[in-house]
């Protein structure tokens, strides 16, 4: 996923979802695609000699949008609730999008709709749902087969 944070005048300003997880843009235009970095501008294709000019510009823009550039990124990097259904609950955790079943997860199958969406990020490694008592680490979503979850 690629999402457009905005265009302006002949360039596209977007990141990858799945990519660098620092915050970056891409910034594209016709002739050039230029990765910009912690401030470092890495071309990843240039058919263009004026590029350096381009991004001269385009660096001013950044300057000027920063606050929106690191918004969207945040909105999008959010963690959400996106789907409860009778099987289990989906999220969205850092771009990635999870699927919890009741028969792995079953704290979540008796809950109310709002205990389950009120989830919290912490630490940028783990979920936490205060009402239900429950924590879970990321990496736990990404390897379940590693930690086996015991309910009584």
């Amino acid at each position: 996923m690629s999402p457009t944070i905005f265009y302006e005048g002949a360039y596209r300003f977007f990141f990858f979802s799945r990519e660098e997880k620092r915050i970056h843009i891409h910034v594209a235009s016709d002739d050039w695609e230029s990765l910009i970095l912690d401030g470092t501008k890495h071309f990843t294709y240039c058919k263009s000699w004026n590029a350096s000019k381009d991004l001269t510009v385009v660096e001013e823009i950044i300057k000027e949008r920063k606050d929106e550039i690191k918004e969207c990124w945040r909105k999008h990097f959010k963690t959400e609730i996106t789907n409860v259904s009778a099987f289990g609950v989906w999220l969205i955790v850092k771009g990635i999008e999870y699927f919890l079943p009741y028969s792995e997860y079953p704290w979540f199958k008796e809950a109310r709709i709002s205990e389950i969406l009120n989830v919290q990020l912490l630490n940028d490694i783990h979920l936490y749902w205060k009402e239900l008592d429950v924590d879970i680490e990321i990496d736990t979503l990404k390897n379940l087969e590693k930690y086996p979850l015991v309910y009584r």
